[in-house]
Formats: C-alpha cells, sequence, structure tokens
C-alpha cells in the first residue's frame, strides 16, 4: 500500500451490527499508516495515531475517544502494515487477484479483491466466525491526492464531546 500514500480513495461502505445495516458513500484520505480520513456528507472521522475524531455535521457534534487497544477497523486493515495472521487461498482471473485470510485473534475471516493491472484494492470484505458478512468496502476510485483538499468545516457552534481519559 505504500504506493496509495497521499491517495484519495472514492468509496462505497457497507457495515451490518446488531441486525442493522448502514450503507455509506464517501471517500477515505490515506495520509499515512498512522492517520486516515473518512469524510461524506454527513460525517467527517479522522484516525489519527492514538484518538478518533469524528465530526457529526448534522448533530453539530465532535466527538474525540482513544483509539481501544485490540479494537481493529475495516480501515486499520486497509491501510495496514501488519501482515495477516493466516492467508488462506490465492486465485485470480483475469482482471482480479483474491485473497481469503484469517484473523485468527479476532476470529474474523476476510477476502481482499486486488486489480491486477494497477495493484489497487477494489474491495475489502470481513467476515464473522459464522461465516456473516460484517462488513465491507467497495473501492470505486482510487485518485493521487494532488491539489484535494478537504472542505473546511466551520465547527463554531458544535458540541465538544471528549472521551479520552
Amino acid at each position: 500500500m505504500d504506493e496509495n500514500l497521499g491517495s484519495v480513495f472514492n468509496v462505497n461502505y457497507h457495515q451490518n451490527q446488531y441486525n442493522e445495516s448502514l450503507v455509506s458513500d464517501g471517500i477515505i484520505c490515506f495520509e499515512s499508516y498512522k492517520k486516515y480520513i473518512f469524510d461524506n456528507s454527513i460525517i467527517r472521522i479522522i484516525y489519527d495515531n492514538t484518538y478518533i475524531k469524528t465530526i457529526n455535521k448534522q448533530n453539530k457534534q465532535i466527538i474525540y475517544d482513544n483509539l481501544i487497544e485490540g479494537e481493529i477497523s475495516l480501515f486499520d486493515l486497509l491501510f495496514s502494515k501488519n501482515r495477516l495472521d493466516v492467508l488462506s487461498l490465492v486465485s485470480s482471473d483475469p482482471e482480479n487477484s483474491i485473497i481469503k485470510f484469517t484473523l485468527e485473534s479476532l476470529d474474523i475471516m476476510g477476502v481482499l479483491k486486488i486489480n491486477n493491472m494497477s495493484g489497487e484494492p477494489n474491495q475489502l470484505s470481513l467476515f464473522n466466525a459464522d461465516s456473516s458478512l460484517m462488513s465491507f468496502v467497495h473501492i470505486k476510485k482510487v485518485e493521487d491526492k494532488g491539489d484535494f483538499i478537504l472542505k473546511a468545516i466551520d465547527t463554531s457552534f458544535f458540541e465538544l464531546i471528549d472521551l479520552r481519559e
């Protein structure tokens, strides 16, 4: 993923949790392995090494929280330098390579699709131990960040909630 540092990913994000489904389009700015940002019209989430900053544009709230040791997000998998616990299968067709893996310590299985020509990821899917889909990210387009700048949010009148200890 080093070649994607400084890239902007246009994504469609799906998450299933507690019998609820969340679907969201947005962008991910991959600034470094320690900082990446998800942004759409409703929310901006900034992962910055030791904390998460969530800006809810609709509710006018800013929430700071610590990263929880041992917890992993879909974005951690997509933008991590860490290796997978168990690589179970690699297959390919003319367009894509499909990598199936297991994160044994978290009891999670995953599938990563990568474009054979560009090496760019197309989709990352995660499954619970019972094989039910937890979440996936469909990556529609990857662009060089270049002159891309996230629009500033006027947070002057936003409520601030700090959950960090």
